[in-house]
């Protein structure tokens, strides 16, 4: 087997039991919802864990397809699945994204705190009500399902386009493309919560621009990783920032 199929397979299975590990979480979230809808939680389960699988699976084929051409880089992961692992500085390779992820889910908590002066209250009961271990395991999701869908394929096939469009070989060398597509890929990842938002409070303006603004920190900060230090990067950034908000901090500030 080669190592593009390696990494593919690596990749949509981590993928995969992201989504696994979510559901619990979301259905929590979700569980007025659910009560409308006619299937049984197991065969909700199975048909969203099928959809998932399939998106994943283009995702990520995709998603190296396009980073490929245009030379992003997976070196952990490659290290990783040649079998080169003691080559790598866990150390040094683990420090910047999480630090980076925990000032990111700091910043995105003092921005909420912002919108909440300016009338956008949101009841925390996502946080606060749900059982740690499933927060826990819904940080998997942000780390590495959504990582695949938004910086793997999204940020890639964008920076590939405007490649296209400028006729650049080296697109990745130009960052004014490549932080074009960091921004647009932010604003959709903001957007993209508005689904789950909704099922929380009433979407308006303000609270549409709450998303689009906290999510959008995050989204250029790991846009911005996946980068400058690969997708393996973005993934360890996006948990740490989940588990942050999901788990840490409100703990500390109730």
């Amino acid at each position: 087997m080669t190592l593009n199929k390696k990494l593919f397979i690596l990749i949509w299975l981590g993928g995969t039991l992201s989504v696994l590990a979510v559901l619990p979480y979301a259905f929590s979230l979700q569980q007025d919802l659910l009560q409308s809808v006619p299937f049984s939680l197991p065969v909700l389960a199975l048909l969203s864990l099928l959809q998932s699988t399939v998106l994943l699976a283009i995702a990520t084929s995709l998603g190296l397809f396009f980073a490929k051409k245009v030379g992003f880089k997976f070196t952990v992961l490659e290290q990783v699945l040649s079998g080169k692992s003691n080559a790598i500085q866990w150390k040094d390779f683990l420090r910047l994204p999480i630090v980076l992820g925990i000032v990111t889910a700091v910043v995105i908590f003092f921005g909420d705190w912002l919108f909440k002066l300016a009338g956008v209250v949101i009841d925390d009961k996502y946080v606060t009500e749900i059982p740690i271990w499933k927060r826990f395991l819904a940080a998997f999701y942000g780390g590495i399902g959504e990582e695949i869908l938004l910086r793997l394929f999204l940020l890639s096939m964008l920076v590939w386009i405007f490649g296209k469009i400028t006729r650049s070989e080296a697109p990745l060398s130009r960052s004014g493309l490549v932080w074009s597509a960091i921004v647009i890929t932010s604003i959709i990842f903001g957007l993209g919560h508005l689904p789950a938002t909704s099922a929380i409070i009433e979407l308006t303006p303000l609270v549409i621009a709450r998303a689009i603004v906290l999510n959008g920190i995050a989204g250029l900060v790991l846009g911005l990783l996946y980068w400058k230090r690969g997708l393996e990067s973005a993934i360890i950034a996006h948990f740490t920032t989940d588990l942050m908000i999901l788990i840490v901090l409100p703990a500390l500030l109730p």
